[in-house]
């Protein structure tokens, strides 16, 4: 998510009870560039523009890679997926990504296996988390509309009384 074009979210602190005291959870959203943002950022420089694609997509993997960013101690420890919070993973919300940060006083309750590799998000997490990445994902499918054509002049439409209505973008819900 480091790249200078991504939008970064609010970042929300979750307070996470264990049996010796309370631990907390940093969770935040972000949302990477298009690929077109990233062609118009390198404008005629396609070698530049064609190395940040390969690193923000993961040399092929912009797709999979998706997801849940999961950080134990400032190292990562699982990436990409959706953890089961959605039941498919959609070519438009690939933009999308959620970084979780914690310490290894939560390990047993994300039941982190020994090799550090491997963690299970709580259900309340996972709640907190959805909150968070839902506004990232449909901002990555409104990358994904076409553009709104331009009508021109600024009255009403000749032989109307009023504008003319809009309807909501059946891609900005979630099935």
């Amino acid at each position: 998510v480091g790249h200078p074009r991504t939008t970064s979210y609010d970042r929300k602190t979750v307070r996470v009870p264990t049996s010796k005291k309370d631990a907390f959870v940093q969770i935040q959203a972000f949302l990477l560039p298009s690929e077109q943002e990233i062609k118009d950022l390198h404008g005629t420089n396609a070698d530049a523009a064609r190395r940040d694609l390969d690193r923000i997509g993961m040399y092929g993997r912009r797709n999979e890679s998706q997801g849940v960013y999961v950080y134990r101690n400032n190292r990562l420890i699982q990436w990409g997926g959706w953890h089961d919070m959605w039941s498919t993973t959609d070519e438009k919300t690939k933009l999308a990504r959620v970084t979780v940060e914690f310490g290894s006083d939560l390990d047993d309750q994300f039941a982190v296996n020994i090799s550090k590799r491997m963690v299970t998000l709580s259900q309340q997490l996972q709640e907190e988390i959805r909150k968070l990445a839902q506004v990232a994902r449909n901002d990555s499918k409104k990358k994904y509309l076409p553009p709104k054509p331009t009508v021109k002049g600024s009255g009403p439409i000749s032989g109307t009384s009023h504008p003319p209505t809009t309807h909501p973008s059946p891609m900005s819900q979630e099935p």
